[in-house]
């Protein structure tokens, strides 16, 4: 299947050719309930005790406070969706939050 025109540089100007489609890898993971208007967001933090939350993890007693937390409604999301702008914005990262190889 071919979706899209590629060009490539040549002698005498640019060929143009049919690309073929990239396939995507699907990842299967358990899935979490997330607020509608966080779906996209993976770092998810508390207001009340100023900790943010990785949304992917497996930890069960993070899952727990996660739901809690989504059921208080006092949560907010961070914009780049990263450890490090929830860190500038004075939240500390839960246990579970910490990347694997830093640990």
């Amino acid at each position: 299947i071919f979706s899209r025109l590629c060009v490539d540089g040549g002698r005498f100007g640019a060929l143009r050719r049919a690309c073929p489609l990239t396939v995507r890898a699907e990842v299967l993971s358990r899935s979490m309930s997330r607020p509608t208007r966080f779906e996209e967001s993976r770092y998810l933090g508390d207001k009340r005790r100023q900790v943010v939350y990785d949304l992917d993890t497996d930890d069960a007693g993070a899952t727990e406070l996660i739901a809690e937390l989504l059921a208080s409604e006092q949560f907010a999301a961070f914009s780049p969706d990263t450890l490090a702008e929830a860190a500038n914005r004075g939240y500390r990262p839960h246990a579970s939050a910490w990347p694997a190889d830093t640990v």
